[in-house]
């Protein structure tokens, strides 16, 4: 496990939430707090209201949801429980995010939403089961058709952590990286992001034997290339 002075260290989550929070303070002062623009003619997403529920990722303790009102042609919807990652457009038509549910008997967990902005139809899917339980970094692609995301070995007492690509619709596994050393902790250091539509970064944190990030970055159906960062990286 980490020490004290390691795990008051910015996380992923805690950048993302400061991000989040920043609104949820504009929020409480005029309203609302815009945070995505689309197109000149696209969908704007604005953060309205954000509240202190229990949470999916640590049983027992409580955390912030967000409702988010998307504008779009004239109609305008709401999205509730949001976590972060804030959601994103996606050309102009779709948008794409995380929301926390909660089922009779069944323990809180994230799913993925689509929300149709043409026929205000909003489907959902399961976040992929070898997701890692504490990583929060799980980013759609710009263009909405792949996710990419930590994973964990399901192994018996196996501690390894890798990166995956999949297709957001099949669950096809289109990138994946060589399974790394891992972490037994509950603090998220690991870190993901899309820098084109079909080209991602993901940083797995590795602790043995010394603390660094294995980058796995590549393109869709492309070579993956596969380096040492010695420095967490700062993507959010």
């Amino acid at each position: 496990m980490r020490s004290t002075a390691e795990v008051a260290r910015p996380t992923s989550r805690s950048r993302q939430l400061a991000r989040a929070a920043g609104c949820a303070a504009i929020v409480a002062i005029s309203a609302a707090c815009e945070f995505q623009r689309g197109g000149e003619q696209g969908a704007e997403i604005t953060v309205v209201d954000s509240a202190l529920v229990p949470i999916w990722d640590t049983p027992g303790d409580s955390g912030t949801v967000y409702t988010v009102e998307v504008v779009s042609g004239g109609r305008t919807q709401r999205v509730r429980d949001v976590v972060v990652p804030l959601p994103t457009v996606v050309a102009d038509t779709l948008v794409v995010g995380l929301i926390q549910v909660s089922e009779d008997s069944v323990p809180e967990e994230r799913r993925i939403f689509r929300l149709n902005l043409t026929n205000g139809v909003m489907q959902t899917l399961r976040v992929p089961a070898d997701a890692w339980a504490f990583f929060h970094d799980i980013v759609v692609s710009p263009d909405g058709r792949y996710i990419a995301y930590v994973a964990a070995d399901s192994s018996e007492d196996s501690q390894d952590t890798f990166a995956v690509v999949r297709e957001l619709e099949s669950g096809r596994i289109v990138a994946r990286g060589p399974a790394g050393a891992g972490c037994d902790c509950e603090t998220d250091s690991n870190h993901a992001r899309w820098i084109a539509p079909d080209s991602f970064e993901i940083a797995v944190e590795q602790v043995d034997p010394r603390r660094e990030w294995q980058r796995i970055s590549g393109r869709v159906g492309g070579r993956i290339r596969v380096d040492t960062l010695r420095i967490e990286p700062q993507w959010h």
